[in-house]
Order: C-alpha cells, then structure tokens, then sequence
C-alpha cells in the first residue's frame, strides 16, 4: 500500500509539475524535481550535480558576485 501510493504522489507531482511548466506565470515546475525525487530517480541527477558544483563552484560565486554588483551600481544610478 505504501508502495503505491508513493508511485501515484510521485506521478501526480510530475503531472502538476509539468503543467505548472507550460502555464505561463506559474511558480510551481519544482514539482516535477520533488515527484521524481519521490519516485526514486534522485540519485541520477545527484551525482552529476554535485561534480559539476564542485568543479564549477568558483566560476559560478564569480559570476553570482559579478551580477550582484551590477545590480547594485544600476539601482544606484537609477534613483
């Protein structure tokens, strides 16, 4: 019974996030990561992540600080 019910919730988080996807204006895609997580397909999108954080973690602090900054000088300039 468990079994199942898990499938079903993780299929209808899918669903939902799927729709939520193509329905402009809609926050709510993030279900489809937490359906497939449910469902057990996490570990294959953990691995890849995590090496890709790791080898990539100072170019995207980088990037982040770099973007952050110019928000700030632009609302500056803008007042």
């Amino acid at each position: 019974m468990k079994k199942v019910f898990r499938k079903t919730l993780g299929i209808v988080l899918i669903v939902l996030g799927f729709l939520a996807l193509i329905t402009p204006f809609s926050p709510g895609s993030w279900l489809m990561l937490i359906g497939l997580e449910i469902l057990g397909f996490g570990f294959l999108f953990e691995g890849r992540l995590s090496a890709s954080l790791e080898a990539n973690l100072s170019h995207l602090l980088f990037v982040f600080l770099c973007y952050v900054s110019i928000c700030v000088i632009v609302g500056l300039y803008t007042r």
